[in-house]
């Protein structure tokens, strides 16, 4: 995800995979990060059948929908693959600083 968004946008320099809950993407969307995503059931079999091919198409793909590199990419998966959100930051302290927050008002931790 992250060589795809930099080859784009220099400034995205760090990325973080977590479960996909539509809580969680509530939650993102209230912050009001740009979101996209793609379906990995439109995925071209050329494609499947590169190691490696699937996560480049599926940036290109969500970068197409929204005009630009988005904050966050999810993709409800498919036949033995999870769905996951991915977002994309300038550095991993700010990506872990979001997570923790989000994580404080879902769960409500002190």
């Amino acid at each position: 995800y992250i060589l795809e968004a930099m080859s784009r946008e220099p400034m995205f320099r760090a990325a973080l995979n977590i479960r996909y809950s539509e809580k969680i993407l509530r939650k993102l969307r209230d912050k009001g990060l740009l979101i996209s995503s793609y379906d990995r059931r439109e995925e071209p079999e050329h494609v499947k059948r590169v190691e490696g091919a699937t996560i480049p198409w599926g940036m290109k793909t969500a970068i197409e929908r929204v005009g630009r590199v988005p904050d966050v990419v999810y993709h409800l998966g498919d036949w033995g693959k999870e769905p996951m959100i991915v977002l994309l930051g300038e550095d991993p302290v700010d990506l872990a600083r979001m997570v923790a927050s989000i994580g404080e008002e879902l769960y409500e931790v002190d």
